[in-house]
């Protein structure tokens, strides 16, 4: 009868309804265990690598990656209880991943791999060089860490290299200068020195 076919049509368009609901609530999950995954380097197949980038958005003409290892604590971490230190820890975490998201705003692709550690995918222009890159984000990440130390006394290091690359110096960074470091290892460490 009709009224059974418009009920069906009904609980069908109930049913369509909360399913795209639950697909949009799951997204960040998923988004989020899909770059763990590219962070982790545990992509297995070609295909995976496709349908995960397709997903993050991360297929980009003319756009590379680096990735941003930072990792954070209060300067005065050393005076606080157990107890003070993890609240203190949740709060420098949400700091943190805000000003990564202000400063380096093109992904927002942030991961945790840990308790105040951040992985930030940063998308930079291909055409410019590895080195042109690698000092532009320098100077931001003197800029993340110039303003969580002096707003709310947040120390962070951080490493910063290229996705599958491998980066031959070391960069030690402080308020005053970029110094290279002859590597023992080849990758990038930003190390930020404490003041004086």
């Amino acid at each position: 009868s009709v009224a059974d076919l418009s009920s069906e049509l009904e609980n069908q368009h109930h049913l369509a309804s909360a399913l795209t609901t639950m697909v949009e609530q799951a997204k960040p999950l998923v988004s989020e265990s899909y770059i763990r995954k590219v962070m982790e380097g545990n992509i297995t197949t070609n295909e995976q690598m496709e349908r995960i980038t397709s997903e993050l958005g991360l297929k980009r003409e003319g756009c590379r990656y680096q990735v941003l290892y930072i990792g954070a604590a209060p300067r005065h971490a050393h005076n606080l209880d157990a107890e003070a230190l993890k609240l203190c820890i949740e709060n420098h975490d949400i700091l943190v991943q805000e000003a990564l998201k202000r400063y380096f705003p093109d992904t927002g692709h942030i991961y945790k791999p840990g308790d105040a550690a951040f992985a930030c995918l940063i998308a930079v222009p291909s055409a410019r060089s590895d080195n042109e890159n690698t000092e532009q984000n320098i100077q931001i990440f003197r800029s993340v860490h110039q303003e969580l130390l002096k707003l709310y006394d947040i120390e962070i290091r951080g490493g910063l290299g290229n996705i599958c690359e491998v980066v031959p110096y070391i960069c030690a960074v402080s308020s005053a200068a970029c110094v290279l470091i002859p590597p023992p290892i080849h990758t990038i460490f930003l190390k930020v020195l404490p003041y004086s």
